[in-house]
């Protein structure tokens, strides 16, 4: 370790740490095998990026049980090493589970620090109905760690893809990890006139949480969409780095709302995956980032089993001068179909205070200026 600790030295508040701080902990080797040029100037979190070394569970998801989890990963009843092809792609078949080592490592002296740690997927690989989930070595849960608790500090990730088949490769970044200092609750914004001004809300209802929106989007002259299905039947693997490469009409189907007594709603069919976008516009300042989280991971006979994260500047200076941006939802149906209806809350949101404030952004993104949206391996255009 460093014997720098600009953590302390600086004083730095509570919070959600930004850019600068998160090469701070890199030079201070408290984070490793970090490409700190990659570091989004906006971003409140860590890309991780999958190495070489991969596994196939042959036993299905093993969730996380305060065991070195290398020793479950080099037994052969629960795993076996897993190859890429002559491309060096890895090709992950749908309803199969796969566990990656990460690139990056946490040093165990973070045992004596106050940083608590919060991942998630990116949202690109939600949006493939793909669950990624980070296993921290030590920790008896997916998705973050406790300081106290961290074993080795190795990184893994459990990928599984539901619908799809797909091909990631070597340094592919399906995730991201959030680091806090002080624990993460005391971080949260509660302030309902803050959180009302950031959703763009004109009323107080549902302060905090996200309903979906059911209202038809045009898609191009002739082409409308409340929501993306995803076709069931397709066999062919997407690339997850690939950019505006997949026409979409070959993997979705576009879907309109119904309306009866002026109430929209749209079906969503059992085992099923879709697409849809939320009501509130959020439009985040330099100083706040977002966690969302589904309201309840069944609801009924439905699954909202995506969460994410929201960064700082998210949804303002859109080139179309809008305000806000949608964030957009992931649901399975399960064993039967079921009537969702416009306006249903489907996720909370956990406003955290960044400990020191983003960089101003030089241009605005495309996630940013997103409205219903597939993932960007999918051209824009539905033609």
């Amino acid at each position: 370790m460093a014997s720098t600790r600009p953590w302390a030295n600086e004083r730095w508040l509570p919070g959600v740490l930004n850019k600068r701080q998160l090469i701070a902990l890199c030079d201070s080797n408290l984070i490793s095998g970090v490409n700190t040029a990659e570091i989004e100037r906006d971003s409140s979190a860590l890309d991780l990026h999958l190495s070489s070394e991969a596994y196939k569970l042959k036993r299905g998801s093993i969730k996380p049980f305060k065991k070195n989890y290398q020793r479950i990963l080099s037994d052969s009843y629960y795993a076996e090493k897993y190859y890429p092809l002559s491309d060096e792609a890895f090709l992950l078949e749908k309803e199969n589970c796969y566990i990656f080592r990460l690139k990056e490592k946490i040093h165990p002296f973070i045992k004596q620090t106050k940083f608590y740690g919060q991942s998630t997927a990116k949202s690109t690989v939600g949006r493939v109905d793909l669950i990624a989930r980070v296993v921290v070595d030590g920790m008896s849960e997916y998705e973050g760690f406790f300081p106290e608790d961290i074993s080795s500090g190795d990184l893994y990730l459990e990928v599984t893809p539901i619908t799809f088949n797909v091909k990631v490769r070597e340094g592919d970044s399906l995730s991201q990890l959030r680091f806090f200092y002080g624990e993460i609750r005391d971080s949260v914004i509660s302030d309902k006139d803050f959180i009302k001004s950031i959703l763009n809300l004109e009323v107080e209802s549902n302060v905090g949480t996200l309903s979906v929106d059911l209202s038809d989007a045009e898609l191009n002259e002739k082409d409308k969409a409340a929501a993306f299905q995803a076709k069931k039947d397709n066999k062919d693997p997407i690339e997850l780095w690939a950019r505006n490469k997949y026409s979409p009409k070959f993997f979705w189907e576009a879907k309109t709302s119904d309306e009866h007594e002026g109430l929209k709603d749209i079906i969503i069919r059992q085992n099923s995956f879709y697409i849809l976008r939320s009501k509130e516009r959020i439009s985040l300042p330099p100083y706040v980032c977002i966690y969302c989280r589904a309201m309840d991971e069944s609801l009924g006979e439905m699954r909202i089993h995506y969460a994410g994260f929201v960064h700082p500047h998210f949804g303002l200076n859109r080139t179309d001068l809008k305000e806000g941006a949608p964030l957009i939802f992931e649901v399975r149906g399960h064993n039967v179909d079921v009537l969702l209806t416009d306006s249903e809350i489907l996720a909370r949101l956990y406003i955290y205070r960044m400990s020191e404030r983003a960089p101003d952004l030089e241009r605005s993104t495309s996630y940013s200026n997103q409205e219903l949206t597939l993932s960007r391996a999918f051209k824009t255009n539905w033609e």
